[in-house]
């Protein structure tokens, strides 16, 4: 089962988001904070992060850099979800390794094809390693 990390400091929409998530099938971590959404990736190794920018200590943006720097968290799928609406919010995210980028309120049919893209090329990339190195 896929497992897919929520980080968002507002508990509310956290919970919101665990419960729809889990109801699409699949394992929920949460985070309330950048540095906790930092160890927990590295001891979990989720799926997937669904990453707020705006977070206490290190934002969003400073996490999503730091797991995309780290060889151990790098292949891990990064959804920014901000409500944060300029373009150069969503260009910010993609230049610190964000794949993809989604605004508050988030459209729950948007998320959900999202994610089972990301799911999707995942599950593809270890097929295509596991066929190239016999393993």
């Amino acid at each position: 089962m896929a497992k897919i990390l929520v980080v968002d400091d507002n508990e509310q929409l956290r919970d919101l988001l665990k419960d729809v998530v889990e109801s699409w099938g699949y394992e929920v971590l949460e985070a309330s904070q950048g540095r906790s959404c930092l160890a927990l990736a590295q001891k979990e190794h989720p799926n997937i992060i669904l990453l707020d920018v705006m977070l206490p200590g290190l934002s969003g943006y400073e996490v999503c850099q730091s797991l995309k720097e780290d060889p151990s968290t790098h292949d891990i799928s990064i959804i920014m979800v901000s409500a944060l609406t300029d373009v150069e919010d969503r260009i910010h995210g993609f230049k610190v390794g964000a794949d993809n980028f989604l605004v508050k309120p988030i459209n729950y049919e948007e998320l959900r094809a999202i994610v089972t893209k990301h799911l999707n090329e995942q599950q593809y990339q270890a097929t295509l390693a596991k066929h190239t190195t016999g393993r």
